[in-house]
Parts: C-alpha cells; structure tokens; sequence
C-alpha cells in the first residue's frame, strides 16, 4: 500500500526558503536519479543527491542534518545530466547557509 505524504506549512515555508535561496525550481525534479548516479562524491554521502533533493522537496527539514550537503564538491556532473537543468550544487549551498545561520543563532 502506498503511503500519503503532505508537507506541512513548515515544510512548505522551508521549501520555499531553499527555492528563494537557490534560484532552482526544486519541485521540478522528478526523481530520476541521475544526479546520484553521476555524483563522484556519492559513495561518501549519507544519503544520496536525489534523496537531499527529495527530503527538500518534501520540506523535511532533517535534511539540514546530513553530510551530504556538505560533501557536495559543486563538480556539477549531476547539473550537466539532470534532464530538468537543476543544479544540485545550489541547493546544497542553500542548505548550508540555512544550517550556518541556525548554528550562528544557537551561539
């Protein structure tokens, strides 16, 4: 049985912080996982390129707390392949700008 997500007004709120931030449309990534499979940083990563941007999209702000966004080297072998034109390494860029500001206001 397949399980119903909603996002929540957090979530969309965050969502659209990212987009803000970013500049990508990320709601336009389908899930094809072409950036995974291009990313040479992946193996290293706790959770893949399309899972950060699936956790995003889906305004989980646990995704803040992953390695992943930190690990992206901005190669941009996933931008180049992504059949939408997004460009993961904004979106990690704006998920650590998110963290470091948050890290910045618990000091």
């Amino acid at each position: 049985m397949t399980k119903t997500m909603m996002i929540t007004k957090e979530g969309e709120a965050f969502l659209a912080r990212i987009q803000e931030i970013s500049g990508e449309a990320i709601t336009a990534c389908d899930q094809c996982g072409t950036c995974s499979g291009s990313c040479p940083m992946a193996s290293e990563m706790d959770i893949t390129p399309s899972e950060m941007i699936r956790k995003t999209q889906m305004g989980q702000q646990d995704v803040l707390s992953t390695k992943a966004m930190w690990l992206c080297a901005a190669c941009f072998a996933c931008t180049v392949r992504c059949p939408r034109g997004i460009d993961l390494s904004k979106i990690a860029e704006a998920l650590r700008q998110i963290q470091e500001a948050a890290l910045d206001q618990a000091e």
